[in-house]
């Protein structure tokens, strides 16, 4: 045997040791690849799931909302008096003819009360009904007193 054949077979049994090992880590490799698979879920995969989940229900209760009937609104807001702008300027004039109509109009009820208390003087009982002044001997004879 010359030194030429005695390491080209050394070669050769040193490659195919190699290739058991290689062999042998692969095979390592892809059982501990199926037992992944197997067995647990990765954490992104299982956070993935559950955010798929949660926009599902989301979707399903949007539409629930979007095809429910609409409510009456008109009924629960209340009625909004619309009355003249506060803060708008008022001339001075236009305001002092307003003021002058309502002691106008005050003063009458005034004068409208004093007459009618003049021309019919009345009491109340203590039922809360008016009668006319009558004399002491009346009162005294209603309240029962001798």
């Amino acid at each position: 045997m010359n030194l030429f054949t005695f390491i080209a077979a050394w070669y050769d049994e040193r490659n195919a040791e190699k290739a058991k090992v290689r062999e042998h880590e692969l095979e390592l490799k892809r059982m501990e690849i199926q037992e992944i698979q197997d067995s647990n879920v990765c954490q992104s995969c299982q956070s993935l799931r559950l955010e798929i989940a949660r926009l599902h229900d989301l979707n399903n209760k949007l539409v629930d909302d979007i095809l429910q009937k609409p409510v009456d609104e008109t009924k629960t807001q209340p009625m909004i008096e619309l009355g003249p702008k506060k803060g708008t300027k008022i001339p001075w004039a236009v305001r002092r003819q307003m003021l002058e109509q309502e002691d106008r109009a005050q003063a009458r009820i005034i004068r409208d009360k004093q007459k009618e208390m003049q021309e019919n003087p009345v009491y109340t009982n203590g039922a809360g009904t008016a009668q006319p002044n009558s004399t002491i001997e009346e009162l005294e004879k209603e309240l029962e007193i001798e």
